[in-house]
């Protein structure tokens, strides 16, 4: 499937099912922004072809967002930035 013109949409298609599946919502102008949030806590997630950023404000959404995404895909965290 890699290299095909098909494979990137296909893998998007699967992306945004599962993320949305964990609740976040898709941005309707950006649609490679999802948002997530519960009272004040809120985490964004962007993607960038094959990249995940990862932001927000409550440490338990953006910890269990991770574990998520794990159990989902194969991801190599990069850590937090410096």
């Amino acid at each position: 499937i890699y290299g095909l013109k098909q494979a990137s949409r296909a893998w998007n298609i699967k992306f945004d099912q599962a993320v949305k599946s964990f609740g976040f919502d898709q941005n309707i102008d950006e649609p490679c922004v999802y948002k997530k949030g519960s009272g004040k806590a809120v985490a964004f997630l962007v993607l960038y072809v094959d990249d995940i950023l990862l932001i927000g404000n409550d440490v338990g959404i953006l910890s269990s967002t991770k574990v998520w995404l794990s159990s989902q895909f194969q991801i190599k965290d990069l850590g937090e930035r410096v």
